[in-house]
């Protein structure tokens, strides 16, 4: 077994099989090592650190491997790149000089086509200054890719570690397609977007200092897949012909996975090679023996995911809560009476909202989303949004409320039905305090409205922008700031009291 210091720069090689304590100690003049990764298809090492330098070396000598068939445990000659001083080796070894927890079978291994690291793209990291978070190797040992710091998937080619695919998963990526109408695909939920970008500012700052260790990508065993998690959900992608096949728990709101880890069905021992081969694709006949593992930052368990299909009936039973409810998950939902009354034809141009916490003042925009206007006008005379209470709370991002149920799944317009978007250039989210209308997609706008706290440009053109905050903004923030439970709802009811409309 061998453990990188989490200190300096040396490795710690254990025998369990022999002892508890330490039988050597490899020193190297090198950053600390993060991350070791065995190829024992190459009988090889892949070594990494914080300054992003990507090491291959022989698991004999820990020196860079001689290529070309002619490996050897001594260090390479004529200018090769190693990790760094000449390993110090304070342990018993065989005859030949080879540790003797060392000695493996004499099994004929892959060699690399390089001699020199000056001929792979080893230093592509490096380059961008930039380091890795992860690095997984292909079950047939010919793959290798690596994720980087700034969330970007570079898969190598083992045997000449050359560059054989680049995946671009930064944030930036994702905030440009969210507003891209050729990349449907990449889209999600506009207020659910918001929520990820905090938790990518929170999970970069478990990075930097070092409390985080991720293991975010894997292979499939056909060595033809590679699997891993995204600002999204968790992507599924055929590197060889470049093509997205799938994107896992899309879907499932404000989930962030992290560690994932795969397992497919052992095939029987008695198919022939080519049927073992065929099967292991990823496809509709064999994908059902397979199950994804895996951990989503700040839930206290593991999520799996498999190709069962899950009837309405066993729905309410799919998730298995084992933590402790909390009082909000224990409260029953409530309601208010919906009232109608005619349309006075009166214009409102601005409007107080009484909460239980302060006075918010919002000017109204009511030339231009004049539809908007009038259902938030009117709702707010007949008294539907009083009692309503904020019913979910996103520290840096904004503050919700308008369902008469309190969970976010009530409310209908002052005509009963969903009502279109008023879309205009220079109503948009570039600055804090706008006031706009919650929604499920284009169109479908009701009663629900919400508060942003600072800029977000994702949501333009998703949510119809009908106000902004004149007066109050403490008191926003004030409500920004309450504790929540893990479905974003305050942990005590924060309410709206009553809507006093202006002239």
């Amino acid at each position: 077994v061998a453990i990188s210091s989490s200190e300096k720069p040396c490795i710690y090689i254990y025998n369990p099989l022999e002892s508890d304590v330490c039988t050597q100690v490899i020193n190297f003049s090198s950053n600390v090592i993060e991350i070791i990764k065995y190829n024992k298809e190459y009988d090889l090492c892949v070594l990494s650190d914080n300054s992003g330098l990507i090491d291959i070396v022989d698991v004999d000598s820990f020196h860079f491997p001689k290529g070309r068939g002619q490996r050897s445990g001594g260090h390479r000659s004529g200018g090769a790149h190693h990790p760094g001083g000449r390993p110090n080796r304070d342990s018993q070894s065989g005859d030949d000089g080879t540790p003797t927890y060392w000695k493996r079978h004499n099994l004929e291994k892959k060699q690399l086509s390089f001699s020199f690291k000056s001929e792979t793209d080893l230093y592509e990291l490096c380059k961008y200054k930039t380091y890795a978070l992860c690095v997984s190797i292909s079950p047939d040992g010919e793959f290798m890719a690596i994720l980087s710091e700034n969330y970007f998937l570079y898969i190598y080619k083992f045997e000449t570690m050359k560059l054989y695919r680049v995946y671009d998963e930064s944030t930036e990526m994702y905030l440009t397609a969210q507003n891209d109408p050729l990349k449907k695909e990449l889209h999600i939920d506009s207020l659910d977007f918001g929520k990820r970008l905090f938790i990518e500012k929170e999970i970069k700052k478990h990075i930097k200092s070092k409390n985080i260790k991720l293991n975010m990508i894997t292979f499939d065993e056909s060595n033809q897949y590679v699997i891993y998690s995204t600002f999204i959900g968790i992507k599924v992608v055929n590197f060889v012909t470049n093509q997205l096949c799938y994107i896992i728990g899309k879907n499932e709101i404000n989930l962030r996975y992290l560690s994932l880890g795969l397992y497919q069905k052992i095939i029987s021992a008695n198919k022939t090679r080519a049927n073992i081969h065929e099967s292991l694709y990823i496809n509709d006949d064999n994908i059902s023996d397979c199950a994804l593992f895996c951990t989503v930052y700040k839930k206290a368990r593991f999520y799996v995911f498999t190709k069962k299909a899950i009837s309405e009936q066993e729905l309410d039973d799919r998730d298995i809560y084992n933590e402790q409810p909390n009082k909000n998950d224990l409260n029953s939902f409530f309601s208010s009476p919906i009232k109608k009354v005619e349309d006075s034809n009166r214009t409102y141009k601005s409007a107080v909202i009484y909460t239980t916490l302060g006075e918010i003042h919002i000017a109204l925009f009511y030339k231009e989303c004049k539809k908007t206007v009038e259902n938030f006008s009117l709702h707010s005379t007949n008294g539907y949004y009083n009692n309503c209470i904020f019913h979910r709370v996103i520290k840096n991002f904004m503050i919700q409320t308008g369902d008469p149920l309190g969970d976010g799944t009530g409310g209908e317009s002052i005509w009963g039905k969903e009502f279109e978007d008023e879309f205009f250039d220079h109503l948009n989210h570039s600055k804090p305090f706008m006031v706009s209308m919650a929604n499920c997609g284009p169109n479908t706008n009701g009663s629900q409205f919400f508060i942003t706290t600072v800029p977000c440009p994702w949501l333009d053109f998703k949510h119809t922008v009908f106000g902004k905050v004149t007066q109050g903004t403490k008191v926003v923030l004030d409500i920004e700031k309450v504790r929540t439970d893990k479905r974003d709802k305050p942990l005590e009811d924060i309410k709206i009291l009553n809507i006093k409309m202006c002239h």
